[in-house]
């Protein structure tokens, strides 16, 4: 491993590693902290967070000539900006709040297979079907050998 695929490995790694921290502290501080305010009206705070790390990182390092050009694409960009990344995000969070730690680790390795299955469904392209449904059997494995673990230890 060299060059740009170690790079971004690496800066995946990091964005996963981020990710998992802030749902785990979403989680606590929603648990520890309860709110009057329903977690609906408190979620715009997820975007303002963001805003200020894209608009200064677009603004900085964003170039105008590689935006979308066709309505296609930016309804794409629309698509995934509003369900699949805002919605998609105020629904995991809710569900982050309701199971434990283990079960939210596990289930956030559904990209992976979720991703394939996209893949399959939408723009038929070929995918290892037997890797696809081993991992799927690894995470599904994971999610029973932690229930038995809460029990084992309630």
């Amino acid at each position: 491993l060299e060059g740009e695929y170690l790079s971004g490995f690496l800066l995946l790694q990091l964005a996963n590693l981020t990710f998992a921290a802030g749902q785990v502290l979403c989680k606590y501080l929603v648990q520890r902290h309860p709110s009057d305010i329903p977690l609906y009206r408190r979620f715009g705070y997820f975007f303002l967070g963001a805003l200020l790390i894209a608009l200064p990182s677009f603004l900085l390092f964003g170039n105008l000539e590689r935006m979308p050009q066709t309505a296609v694409q930016w309804g794409v960009l629309i698509w995934m900006g509003l369900f699949a990344t805002a919605l998609g995000m105020y629904w995991w969070t809710i569900g982050s709040t309701r199971v434990n730690g283990g079960t939210l680790a596990i289930l956030n390795e559904l990209h992976v297979p979720a991703g394939l299955i996209v893949n399959i469904l939408i723009w038929n392209r070929d995918v290892d079907l037997v890797r696809l449904l081993l991992g799927g059997g690894v995470i599904v494995a994971s999610l029973m050998i932690n229930r038995l673990g809460r029990r084992a230890f309630a």
